[in-house]
């Protein structure tokens, strides 16, 4: 059976604080059930891009008619390679770090050409598995969640239009999610809500069916 493998944060699982979406509801099911492809999720909420890029590379046993989508998470996660654990100071998801190490990797994000560096290695990551998959099967779509002004990316969009999933007329999907609000849930907490999951799935498959011809 032909496989739809998805890698990403909580905004490809079915994410809720308050248990608003059940799994059925998420696109990644929605996709799969419609292309008829076994899925393989490896997203995980709060991850990191390199945390993310090591899930890839742990599990990146594709075939030539599988189908490959990468969600871009936001670059102000970051990523501890001694623990080999995410840190997420946006979000106060510093357990298990402590106050020094939280106040290492705060003044890393104030560094700007620190930052610069941390997020341009990530991208030349994300570059590198773009085309190592694309040898394998032609199906990989990756989409970006964060806006990234780096010229890095820029060139990445470029290069590979046919497996961007861009955010209609946005720069990335945060803006084009906060001006149409109700794609977020009913609470607070701004994750895909069942008209994101729908709308956003239904957005996918538009670019994706029409490879498949």
């Amino acid at each position: 059976m032909k496989n739809l493998y998805i890698f990403g944060d909580s905004f490809s699982t079915n994410f809720s604080t308050i248990n608003e979406i059940e799994l059925q509801d998420s696109w990644p099911i929605l996709l799969s059930n419609k292309l008829d492809y076994k899925l393989k999720t490896f997203a995980s909420a709060g991850i990191s891009n390199y945390g993310i890029l090591n899930t890839i590379y742990n599990n990146s046993n594709f075939d030539k008619d599988d189908i490959v989508i990468i969600g871009i998470t936001f670059y102000d996660r970051l990523y501890d390679f001694w623990k080999n654990v995410g840190i997420d100071l946006r979000n106060n998801d510093t357990e298990g770090f402590t106050q020094n190490e939280i106040n290492f990797y705060q003044e890393k994000i104030v560094n700007t050409n620190g930052m610069m560096q941390y997020t341009q290695t990530a991208l030349l990551q994300y570059n590198f598995i773009i085309d190592s998959i694309k040898n394998i099967t032609p199906n990989v779509y990756f989409w970006n969640m964060d806006k990234c002004g780096l010229p890095l990316f820029n060139e990445m969009v470029k290069n590979n239009q046919k497996n961007y999933i861009k955010p209609f007329n946005e720069v990335c999907w945060i803006d084009y999610c906060n001006s149409n609000s109700k794609w977020w849930q009913t609470n607070d907490d701004r994750h895909f809500g069942k008209t994101g999951h729908l709308e956003f799935f239904q957005y996918l498959y538009g670019y994706i069916q029409k490879d498949l011809i």
